[in-house]
């Protein structure tokens, strides 16, 4: 309030000065934020009069705008302090609880009276607190929590890019009704994604349709795939659902009014584009979460098998130096019960390998960025020229990426121990991809920046990089990959030794060494398997090799191109070879001086093509 005070601005004096809409819209929106902290989209209002209605929405929209910012970074943040409470609260209940079962052990085994009354009642808090902390977990479940985070912070990402679009496109036709239609929608996010806990926190076993929120948010929003195809026409709309395959349909529909009013290609082309670029941003989001989720249970199952494995070893050792019958028993039943609890885990963990699945998202998301900015590059930069090829060109590499890293698991889940390495394809086949047209206007038109030194260095890089960096990382990633099956079967097997072992500890001598020694060697070998992320490692080897191939293909389609004027030009790529090589332009023509001069002597040249990995 005292900032108020000091700005000498408060809400009276805004209804004065914009009218009691205006005043109303930013107060819905900004329902618990300070009124008078972003203000300064109301001044133009001052300049342009009340019956400026073009400029009052546009005022409008830019205040929802300020207010989906804050939103996306409230969510973040959210969801940010939910992932914590899910981990350390799950650690803290497995150490209790696993650390309750030995203190149990120990009891039976102790002949002081005194030490058992205190191991007892150590572990019968124990048991009580982790009791008590397993409720409050399983009431809130925290990696809901965190999933319902995560995609209220990308919806209202999908909302800011939307209202962007929106204003940098189409910036002279925004009305009343687009003013209704954002707010309608950030209210019913706002209702789907609650971020209170106590009295509005969601349902966490709901019945029904799990569709029902997505739905109730596009009633409130009053807008139907109907009136999309409408509003459009079938081009531009099978253009948007073609792209936004699992998205909702009519959620982004504002850049394709102006088609109408439009009717040139160029106009179409750049609607069509910044449908990608929203649907782009979109996947961006999606596989960042995902990549998020993947990590949790990456660490998460780590840490559960190793304290269950280390528990279970410990327990078996237990077993051999106690006198009493039953007290034997126990521990040999919970030894057993955990090293295969432990192996069903390590079964499912080593086939799902949850750190490649970590890496497969970020690469997705590091590509789907790249695209997102060629995109807004072509919007920027070339805008005048864009046509129907430019759009095909970006759809047919955004649909090449979906295929080549999945979101799902189950069924197009990519192989995790193939026979050998194949390099990641993300890129459609380069001899049909489109070119872009150079329109830079230098001195030589007809050469278009390309040189027969030029052109000889590609070849010579070309060389390099099939002979060397490729080759090299494919055998790295099959090194990898053989190490990841060793352990990946190794880590079962010793675990479930441990369990038949730890099942006859007492009937016979050899029976103890096996189960704490397979419980051990198991705990080393998940550790070198998952702590080590030799998946991870794998996936990285993967995807570097495809980088190789990826712009080996390119500089070869690019040399074959036929007609000068029809490529790239020719200073510009070589800069962007470079580049994507971490070399400088006088590095890389001392790399192909070096490659042809050792083809020429028939040796092999020592020197990798990329200084950047």
């Amino acid at each position: 309030m005292q900032s108020l005070d000091n700005a000498d601005f408060s809400i009276v004096n805004a209804q004065k000065s914009i009218g009691e809409d205006i005043y109303q819209q930013k107060y819905s929106v900004e329902k618990s934020m300070c009124i008078g902290e972003n203000r300064k989209w109301m001044q133009t209002i001052e300049k342009c009069g009340k019956d400026n209605d073009i400029a009052i929405a546009i005022t409008k929209l830019h205040a929802i705008l300020e207010a989906v910012s804050d939103r996306v970074e409230m969510h973040t943040n959210m969801g940010k302090q939910h992932d914590n409470w899910n981990s350390l609260r799950l650690n803290s209940i497995n150490m209790i609880t696993l650390t309750d079962k030995t203190m149990a052990g120990l009891g039976a085994i102790s002949w002081v009276a005194m030490p058992v009354f205190t191991l007892k009642l150590s572990s019968c808090l124990l048991f009580f607190a982790a009791t008590r902390m397993l409720l409050v977990i399983n009431k809130f479940q925290p990696p809901q929590l965190v999933e319902e985070q995560r995609n209220a912070s990308r919806l209202f990402k999908q909302i800011r890019k939307e209202i962007e679009t929106l204003l940098a496109f189409d910036h002279q036709h925004p009305n009343q009704a687009d003013v209704n239609n954002m707010m309608e929608r950030v209210l019913a996010l706002d209702k789907a994604y609650p971020l209170p806990l106590i009295g509005v926190m969601l349902e966490k076993k709901r019945h029904g349709s799990i569709n029902t929120i997505a739905m109730q948010s596009l009633d409130d929003a009053d807008f139907s795939v109907v009136d999309a195809q409408k509003s459009t026409g079938e081009d531009i709309y099978q253009q948007k659902y073609s792209v936004e395959k699992s998205m909702c349909i009519g959620e982004n529909r504002k850049w394709m009014q102006t088609i109408e009013k439009c009717g040139k290609d160029n106009d179409i082309a750049i609607a069509k584009l910044h449908a990608i670029l929203e649907a782009v941003s979109d996947r961006v989001e999606m596989h960042t979460n995902m990549g998020e989720q993947r990590d949790n249970w990456n660490s998460l199952l780590l840490n559960s098998i190793n304290m269950i494995t280390l528990t279970g070893t410990t327990m078996a050792g237990l077993g051999t130096i106690s006198g009493v019958a039953m007290p034997v028993f126990a521990l040999k039943l919970s030894s057993c019960l955990l090293f295969s609890a432990a192996t069903g885990m390590l079964m499912v963990m080593n086939k799902l390998q949850p750190s490649q699945l970590v890496e497969e998202q970020r690469n997705a998301s590091r590509l789907f960025k790249q695209i997102r900015k060629e995109i807004e590059t072509l919007l920027a930069f070339d805008h005048q020229h864009l046509n129907q090829t430019d759009v095909n060109n970006m759809m047919e590499r955004v649909l090449a990426l979906d295929k080549a890293y999945p979101l799902p698991l189950i069924g197009v889940m990519l192989e995790k121990f193939p026979a050998k390495l194949k390099p990641t394809v993300w890129w459609p086949p380069l001899n049909v991809q489109f070119q872009r047209e150079s329109r830079l206007q230098d001195q030589e038109r007809h050469c278009n920046g390309w040189t027969d030194e030029i052109e000889n260095e590609m070849r010579e890089i070309v060389e390099v990089l099939k002979r060397k960096d490729k080759e090299d990382y494919i055998r790295l990633g099959n090194i990898a990959l053989k190490l990841n099956k060793i352990f990946a079967i190794m880590g079962p097997i010793l675990s479930g030794m441990a369990a038949i072992g730890s099942a006859f500890v007492g009937s016979s001598s050899l029976a103890i060494y096996i189960a704490v020694g397979a419980g051990a060697l198991a705990t080393i070998v998940n550790s070198l398997e998952h702590g080590g992320q030799i998946g991870m490692v794998f996936e990285m080897y993967r995807n570097s090799a495809g980088f190789y191939q990826l712009l080996e293909e390119s500089i070869e389609s690019t040399l074959e191109g036929g007609e000068l004027e029809r490529r790239e030009n020719g200073e510009i790529y070589a800069t962007k070879v470079a580049l994507q090589l971490g070399r400088s332009l006088k590095q890389l023509k001392e790399l192909a001086t070096a490659s042809a001069s050792s083809r020429k002597n028939g040796e092999t040249i020592q020197e990798f093509a990329s200084k950047l990995f």
